[in-house]
């Protein structure tokens, strides 16, 4: 067995940014995978995040990270 360290940093930066998510208008909505993943990007101190998912993408830019690739 391998042990697994949880961060509860993400466990609050989820709440916080769900709770901005869905504030928003018109909401912002997000899968819970994907929230965890900009989340954990949020408490890591990352500048951009690459997806193609159009819903990571919106909130991801919502929240000022740069968003790769860029869409035309």
């Amino acid at each position: 067995m391998v042990p697994v360290h949880f961060d509860f940093r993400v466990n609050r930066e989820c709440e916080r940014i769900a709770f901005h998510a869905y504030t928003q208008t018109p909401s912002i909505l997000i899968r819970s995978l994907d929230l965890i993943h900009v989340a954990s990007a949020s408490v890591a101190k990352a500048e951009a995040i690459v997806t193609a998912d159009g819903r990571m993408r919106k909130l991801a830019a919502a929240l000022g990270f740069k968003v790769f690739p860029e869409l035309q």
